[in-house]
């Protein structure tokens, strides 16, 4: 930094969450606003967890990585705060913690993510915290031939179907591996697989799943009242299954002293990631009102909240605002698919789709900041799996 400025002279930044948004918050505010700001990260966790590579973790083809809160903050020259957010008084711009703490800032970040919830009661419902734990008795029985037949399911309110059709396929490959005749059918509401990404995209992924005899029954919502039993609508079709697994369905987070008119109790964001009514507080990631819950998205929205941030604080840059592009990677026993598509609404509007990387570094976590931090983190052995 050229300068060094007095605690009393820095524009207090409050980032609330440990996850993919709040540490790409973090890092493009030090990157855009350098010593202008003083950022505190208010997080409970110890750990930052790389949670897209839960799926390929569950197969045992990829560790998945953590990194402790306390090493990054260090190195950002942050204030890490183990504690969780309670409720805001934006009047008088402060938030209160659940340890008793009221903590004043210039401007906040909110990117704590979404709340998980199981839709359906007979299913297992993935969580990505804990997924190879929960998978492991599934792929045990299938490796040994007691589960012939296996539903995938999306919820009717999908958050970010893609992790569904990993499983399924990578699921398809193991069993082909091991010599046993799975069936499976993929559940969803969406009108084509992953059809959020551009007609491109879904084509390709049709195509993937036909190639492992994946049976997918799209614009279908379900009922699962009863174990191995999945009743499809408007079908009317039922069908019975050795094991159904589904994704949660996905809510805003609790934010009392936000109002919120979103579905969900999501949180509305413009598109500098401002949220609406309340001045000087911005959310980013999973805990906004977006369609398309995703870390490249989560990043993007960040950055767009650091740069209107840093432009508080007075940095000489033009808040630029949110470009939602999507950088998917969708994991195979082959090569992975890398798919990148520009997004208009809740749709991909054009959709490019190869087996070779189409950003560097090819990583499944594309974030402008954070991904290379956290690949010299990794030079510097500061990753355990």
């Amino acid at each position: 930094m050229s300068e060094t400025r007095d605690q009393s002279e820095r524009f207090r930044v409050l980032v609330v969450g440990g996850g993919v948004a709040a540490l790409e918050s973090v890092i493009a505010l030090r990157q855009l606003a350098a010593d202008r700001v003083q950022i505190t990260l208010l997080a409970p966790e110890e750990q930052f967890v790389v949670r897209h590579s839960a799926v390929s973790a569950a197969f045992g083809t990829t560790a998945q990585r953590s990194y402790p809160l306390e090493r990054i903050a260090a190195e950002l020259s942050v204030t890490h705060l183990a504690d969780r957010f309670k409720w805001i008084d934006s009047g008088n711009h402060q938030v209160h913690t659940g340890g008793g703490a009221q903590l004043t800032y210039d401007a906040l970040i909110l990117a704590m993510g979404a709340r998980q919830r199981p839709r359906f009661h007979h299913a297992l419902t993935l969580d990505t915290a804990r997924m190879a734990d929960q998978l492991k008795g599934l792929l045990d029985a299938i490796d040994r031939g007691l589960v012939r037949s296996t539903a995938f399911i999306v919820p009717s309110q999908p958050s970010w179907p893609l992790p569904i059709y990993e499983l399924a396929l990578l699921t398809a490959e193991r069993a082909a591996h091991h010599g046993v005749d799975l069936k499976i059918t993929l559940v969803t509401p969406e009108d084509a697989p992953l059809a959020v990404l551009g007609e491109a995209a879904s084509r390709a992924i049709a195509q993937l799943l036909e190639d492992q005899h994946i049976e997918v029954l799209s614009a279908q919502h379900c009922q699962v009242h009863e174990p191995g039993f999945v009743t499809l609508h408007p079908s009317t079709t039922e069908l019975r299954v050795d094991g159904v697994v589904a994704l949660p369905e996905l809510y805003g987070p609790s934010t009392p002293g936000i109002p919120t008119t979103a579905l969900r109790g999501f949180l509305s964001v413009d598109r500098h990631c401002a949220v609406r009514g309340i001045p000087r507080v911005y959310a980013a990631g999973d805990a906004t009102d977006r369609p398309i819950k995703h870390g490249s998205i989560a990043a993007q929205q960040a950055d767009a909240a650091a740069g209107a941030i840093a432009h508080l604080a007075g940095a000489p840059i033009d808040p630029v605002p949110v470009q939602e592009f999507m950088h998917a990677l969708l994991l195979s026993s082959e090569q992975p698919v890398f798919i990148r598509a520009q997004l208009a609404g809740d749709h991909g509007a054009l959709s490019e789709v190869s087996r070779t990387p189409l950003w560097q570094p090819p990583n499944k976590l594309h974030a402008h900041y954070l991904s290379p931090f956290l690949d010299e983190l990794d030079r510097n052995g500061a990753a355990s799996a």
